[in-house]
């Protein structure tokens, strides 16, 4: 699990659509998050990956937000990309989880997810239990 039965801190927790597969590696890989969806993103806060392969929306891991930076503060060549592709902030992750094999959406069942699909999803709210179910049907969860 990410965060322990012990954090008593309430987190707005998100699903974030990534549209390219390669982007999704890029996120893993560098911890980084650049966000077109403008939400309450906040330290501690966590997302879960959707990505669609084949026609099937899956899950293909979680981040937990270490910070997250307006573009004010980034430098101007990082603030010029961003501008250029709509991005709102960049988000720092502390810890990344990837699932293997990624989990398809349709087979996680609750109630913030019911008759909900592809683009709809992006920017879903998900309660720590939701997340804590995802993660428990990942068959490997690997951890940076």
């Amino acid at each position: 699990m990410l965060l322990s039965k012990s954090d008593q801190m309430i987190y707005d927790n998100y699903i974030v659509k990534i549209s390219n597969p390669a982007y999704a590696n890029q996120i893993f890989w560098r911890r980084v998050y650049y966000p077109k969806l403008r939400r309450s993103w906040r330290g501690g806060s966590k997302l879960i990956f959707t990505t669609k392969r084949n026609s099937e929306d899956l899950f293909v891991g979680i981040g937990k937000i270490k910070a997250k930076y307006d573009l004010s503060v980034l430098d101007h060549n990082e603030r010029k990309i961003c501008i250029q592709n709509n991005f709102h902030s960049k988000i720092i992750f502390d810890k990344m989880v990837r699932f293997i094999p990624p989990i398809i959406t349709r087979d996680v069942k609750f109630i913030s997810l019911d008759r909900m699909e592809g683009p709809s999803l992006d920017g879903t709210y998900l309660s720590d239990s939701e997340i804590s179910s995802i993660e428990g049907l990942a068959k490997i969860m690997i951890m940076s």
